[in-house]
């Protein structure tokens, strides 16, 4: 089995901050100065420094996270082995402090290469998923009612949360309480189990529960946490923290090491047009494994050009009153293999209209469109187009056509009957009759 080695003399020290010492719920001054180490956060170690690229990885995940708000302190180093390193910790400290020198210890002593065919070797920190799972329960209601929902006089009380890292595939999350309605109370466990598995590249999760407790509230509890409960693991959706990944993520059910694999990229966007695509290896070719130190993956990447396209949405008919003058339209683009930050224009019939420079993948935005020469059985067809240069230089553009129609005033006594349907849907031909000259 594989471990993060640090060395021993910081492992024996009692004051060692990370997964191998106290959890990292910030620093606890004085530091001691000799031996000490601040376990990372994240760690990327690549079996060598002299990989095509390699040093635009901690470059563009260093623009990631200032491009989102987060003040992350990014490192990175060659060592003596000739193993290149990328070091994260998601808050900063002091230059020269006692933390910052404990960081570098880190890094120069990081190991968690591994046997197999791994190019890189991926480490979470243990210490981070809990302390993100610390966070979700903080959060949650400790008193329920017999609905599930938060009561200060309910018979639920939840008590605790633990996270338990078993070697070499899973990690467990057990959450305990009791519950008033049986006399004496009865205390219950719930416990989610999180396998991991790799396969086609990609590192999958099965999550199993378990419900210990007195079998009279049994089933009440089980509906509780499968369907009225948050699952463990939403606060992770919120904090990208690579550069990207496969999907957009989708909630599911699974303690907090299902959410994990929100933390392993697929892609990572780097400068001069291309992306790293990256590839996990599967169990028995040295893929996941689990230990008390965190979750370390080994995989490999290839760095490929980027083919930035994209996604341009928002109604494509548009109703308006008869006589109105201005329409407001919301719209939202989707960004693909696009770089931040970058630059978009957008234009209505050729004419610019807006300028705005984002970061994130995916953004809204509120179009005015002109409704002057609109009028009932007269609709106009407007020509949306938005144009995108990423940080590199990349240039796409998405064009789309809005149709703008006027419907006619509310049915007037004696006026002709028109079709129900056309104050549904007014732009249909029968609801717009020519006009006469």
């Amino acid at each position: 089995m594989s471990e993060v080695k640090i060395n021993i003399e910081a492992k024996r020290n009692p004051n060692l901050l990370g997964s191998f010492g106290i959890p990292r719920q910030g620093v606890q001054p004085p530091l001691p100065s000799g031996g000490i180490v601040v376990v990372p956060d994240f760690a990327l170690q690549f079996f060598s420094c002299d990989i095509e690229g390699i040093e635009r990885v901690p470059v563009a995940l260093r623009q990631h996270y200032r491009d989102n708000g987060i003040d992350a302190d990014v490192r990175s180093n060659c060592n003596v082995a000739n193993r290149f390193a990328v070091c994260v910790w998601l808050s900063t400290t002091l230059p020269g402090s006692a933390e910052d020198q404990a960081r570098n210890r880190a890094m120069d002593a990081l190991d968690i290469n591994k046997p197999g065919g791994a190019v890189f070797n991926l480490f979470v920190n243990s210490s981070f998923i809990r302390s993100e799972a610390d966070k979700v329960f903080s959060i949650w209601p400790k008193v329920l009612n017999e609905d599930g929902l938060e009561d200060s006089n309910g018979p639920t009380h939840l008590s605790g949360l633990s996270i338990n890292f078993h070697s070499p595939d899973k990690i467990t999350t057990v959450i305990s309480g009791y519950d008033e309605r049986p006399w004496p109370d009865a205390n219950f466990v719930f416990t989610i189990t999180d396998t991991f598995n790799a396969s086609g590249g990609d590192i999958q999760v099965v999550s199993t529960d378990e419900l210990e407790i007195d079998t009279t509230i049994l089933n009440f509890l089980t509906s509780l946490f499968i369907t009225r409960f948050p699952p463990l693991g939403l606060v992770f959706l919120a904090q990208s923290v690579f550069v990207s990944v496969k999907d957009f993520p989708i909630p599911h059910m699974g303690g907090a090491g299902a959410y994990v694999t929100e933390y392993l990229p697929k892609e990572i966007m780097i400068d001069q047009g291309k992306k790293v695509l990256v590839s996990y290896l599967e169990k028995r070719d040295g893929g996941v494994e689990v230990s008390e130190a965190g979750v370390i993956v080994g995989g490999y990447m290839v760095a490929v050009p980027r083919e930035p396209s994209l996604t341009l949405g928002g109604p494509q008919n548009v109703t308006i009153d008869e006589g109105q003058q201005f329409v407001d339209v919301n719209h939202n683009l989707i960004t693909h293999d696009i770089r931040p930050s970058y630059q978009n224009i957008w234009s209505v019939d050729d004419r610019i209209v807006e300028t705005l420079t984002s970061n994130n993948l995916k953004i809204a935005n509120i179009i005015r469109y002109n409704c002057a020469d609109v009028s009932v059985g007269n609709p106009r067809h407007r020509r949306l187009s938005v144009s995108v240069t990423d940080a590199d230089g990349l240039q796409v553009e998405v064009r789309r056509t809005v149709t703008i129609i006027a419907r006619r005033p509310p049915q007037q006594p004696g006026e002709e009957p028109r079709p129900p349907i056309c104050d549904i849907r007014p732009w249909l031909p029968q609801c717009n009759p020519e006009e006469p000259e």
